[in-house]
């Protein structure tokens, strides 16, 4: 035990000595948690993921992601102890390059650029759609992406180098809003069905072991980002407790709130004419003229 903490003190002290030009200790626990919630952004599988993984899982959509909970806590428990011994903005790039032949070192490395070029592609993509819609509808304007692009993104990066803790803190506020009106939502559903145990999905009525598998890997998308506090180095206080902590903690608190949606929402859904996979229609692309409610296709 004495050996194992004095080891990890001498990487510790290894990581503070080398500087990676980031403010030191600013951000604490709940920053640092703050750092993986956003990147996972659990607000939007609600609307998005959800309802296709119910697609393929139907009734079974709850268990589903009780089993991606499950294989995310592997791969964080995984990455948790790297964690534990080494903190810098390298993120898995470092535990892949100190571990493994230097061939997996660039494999990793390749692999988090382009996972986040296409993130931050996505993101960007979302917020250019629902600006847009929300000037359509608010102001009977739509104006050019290219403007609500750069307004976006330059808001962004303008918070990010101003100060990390900043940018942690708003990040956590915007998820703690969302997902606190998603829960009111859920919690308007459950009251309206009364506190009653939907039986058809707790015996995963209609559910083959065929449809799992797949609905299992698209569920998974729900748990992208959620190592995103590895990234952090010398930021976040007594990085080899706090970052570790972080990383079970997200897949644990998301894995929960999954579950709760994916139940809610198939409960929500019982009589009505519409399926709950058919709710995402008006997430696809349209014209211009689409964007007006009455234009979108009905039921």
């Amino acid at each position: 035990m004495t050996d194992r903490a004095s080891s990890t003190g001498e990487v510790y002290a290894a990581d503070r000595a080398e500087s990676y030009g980031l403010h030191a200790g600013v951000l604490g626990p709940l920053e640092t948690l703050a750092q993986s919630v956003s990147a996972m952004a659990p607000s939007t599988s609600p609307s998005l993921t959800i309802p296709l993984v119910f697609a393929l899982a139907g009734n079974g959509t709850w268990f589903v992601y009780l089993l991606a909970t499950g294989a995310t806590l592997l791969v964080g428990f995984c990455v948790s102890r790297f964690a534990r011994l080494s903190a810098s903005p390298g993120s898995l790039y470092t535990y892949a390059a100190d571990t493994l032949p230097p061939a997996f070192g660039v494999v990793a490395a390749w692999g988090l650029l382009l996972a986040y070029i296409a993130t931050g592609a996505s993101v960007a993509g979302g917020a250019l759609y629902y600006g847009l819609l929300l000037s359509e509808q608010l102001l009977h304007f739509a104006p050019p992406a290219l403007i609500i692009l750069a307004v976006v993104c330059g808001a962004a990066g303008l918070i990010a180098y101003r100060d990390v803790k900043l940018s942690a803190e708003l990040m956590l506020w915007i998820e703690v809003v969302s997902v606190g009106l998603i829960l009111i939502v859920l919690a308007v559903l459950v009251f309206r069905f009364g506190f009653q145990f939907d039986l058809d999905q707790f015996r995963l009525k209609g559910v083959t072991v065929s449809a799992l598998g797949p609905a299992l890997v698209l569920s998974m998308f729900s748990f992208v980002g959620f190592e995103s506090a590895t990234t952090l180095g010398g930021e976040a206080r007594e990085p080899l407790k706090t970052i570790p902590r972080a990383v079970i903690q997200c897949a644990i608190l998301a894995g929960v709130f999954f579950m709760l949606c994916s139940y809610s929402e198939v409960l929500g859904f019982r009589g009505e004419p519409s399926q709950l996979s058919d709710s995402t229609r008006f997430i696809y692309w349209p014209p211009r003229p689409a964007f007006r409610r009455s234009a979108w296709p009905s039921t």
